[in-house]
């Protein structure tokens, strides 16, 4: 799923080749931590999942003109980097969890989780783990 607190995405015009309408963004790591709460589990863990692609796939995915991706291209494959796979944190993110026993133990563990996550890496909120 894709994190609607994701700031590459949100700046994404819809004429770019990596917008996707049927590509939700309805969640960040923090709305998705308690809907599985309040649904119910245990041991919530969401987080931020990165995307490798070769660069050659990144730069079609660039959100500017053709022909600005085009000489971009031509660049990467000039100097070799074209076929390099590059990793990047582009709003994908993934969730794991346990159904609880109870709904008490689901609402504290995950509310547990989720602080020491954010405590750990303030990032993790923005879905850039």
């Amino acid at each position: 799923m894709h994190g609607v607190d994701n700031k590459r995405a949100s700046r994404i015009p819809e004429s770019s080749p990596i917008y996707d309408i049927e590509h939700t963004y309805l969640f960040n790591i923090e709305n998705i931590t308690q809907l599985f709460a309040k649904a119910g589990f245990t041991d919530v863990e969401a987080f931020a999942v990165p995307s490798t692609y070769s660069a050659r796939h990144w730069i079609k995915m660039l959100p500017a003109p053709h022909s600005i991706r085009e000489k971009t291209m031509q660049l990467a494959q000039k100097i070799g980097f074209a076929d390099i796979p590059v990793k990047l944190y582009a709003g994908n993110m993934a969730v794991i969890a346990r159904k609880a026993t109870s709904v008490h133990e689901s609402t504290v563990t995950a509310d547990t989780r989720f602080s020491s996550r954010v405590q750990e890496n303030p990032g993790y909120v923005s879905g850039h783990a």
